[in-house]
């Protein structure tokens, strides 16, 4: 006599949300870098980076400039 499977407790996760997160805690690390160099550099008495204040492109901008590109 078989013994029935216990029910799975853990239902699958899709792809995407486990991206979306991802993407959502490399910003907040980002942010968070971003402010403690300022502060680093502030208390050096050097000048704010330049540049270091940029965001990445996201995906559908980066078609948009693709679509330029090749005319």
């Amino acid at each position: 006599m078989r013994t029935p499977k216990p029910p799975l407790l853990l239902t699958p996760v899709p792809f995407f949300s486990d991206q979306e997160h991802l993407d959502e805690e490399i910003n907040k690390l980002r942010k968070e870098l971003r402010v403690k160099v300022n502060r680093l550099y502030e208390a050096q008495g050097k000048a704010e980076l330049k540049g270091f204040n940029l965001n990445p492109m996201t995906a559908e901008e980066m078609k948009l400039i693709n679509r330029i590109l090749e005319g």
